[in-house]
């Protein structure tokens, strides 16, 4: 692709504007949408891509988990990263073992590192994978990731019991206090009043004054 133009930089921005909107933000198989092009030129002026890619991750997966069906539609390779951080899989599944570097290390690559992991080319069928997730317990999880830091956790942020995230499509709100021990603190019952009203979608008309009151928190 980047031979097509004379001018190099042109040709390796837009491959990396294909992949953006392939792997990180996909909505349509072989298309790049709109808002998605505007946010990745939005990151030369400094825009943190993380609060976005939050934000549709949570909504996509509310959606699935309320419908009970569906497909993701976002950044699937992360999310596989925090899987495989967090849940003992069995031996015979053959997964490799990811050595994170430590967290306090400044040059650590957590993306790099999970990559360099060699995988068994004999990786068990969907079928195995389908029925070791419906029977997860609390035993299969690991809480606090290797490559997790310890450092001060935002939330609630304004009026908000919870820390409003603004992606391309829409908006969710992400409690953090419900997962406490995935920063390396102890956990307990918070409040969870309002939070079935925290995914919208920029769609309706009603969802500015939201959308407005995120904005300002």
């Amino acid at each position: 692709m980047t031979q097509t133009y004379v001018d190099e930089d042109k040709g390796l921005t837009l491959l990396a504007l294909c992949i953006y909107g392939a792997v990180i933000f996909p909505k349509a198989e072989g298309y790049v949408d709109e808002k998605v092009i505007k946010l990745f030129f939005e990151m030369e002026r400094g825009v943190n891509p993380i609060i976005p890619i939050l934000a549709e991750t949570f909504r996509s997966l509310n959606y699935c988990r309320n419908k009970g069906e569906g497909k993701l539609n976002c950044c699937v390779p992360l999310l596989y990263i925090w899987i495989h951080s967090h849940i003992k899989f069995p031996a015979e599944f053959r997964c490799p073992r990811l050595d994170f570097s430590s967290p306090w290390n400044l040059m650590r690559n957590t993306i790099s590192e999970f990559g360099m992991a060699v995988w068994d080319p004999t990786y068990p069928r969907k079928e195995a994978w389908l029925s070791f997730f419906a029977k997860l317990t609390s035993e299969n999880f690991i809480w606090k990731a290797q490559w997790m830091p310890l450092k001060a956790v935002i939330y609630r942020c304004g009026d908000f019991h919870s820390v409003p995230l603004l992606g391309p499509w829409g908006g969710v709100n992400y409690t953090p206090l419900l997962v406490l021990r995935q920063v390396w603190l102890k956990q307990f019952i918070p409040p969870t009043h309002n939070l079935q009203d925290s995914d919208f979608s920029y769609d309706p008309e009603d969802c500015q004054g939201k959308k407005r009151q995120a904005v300002c928190a």
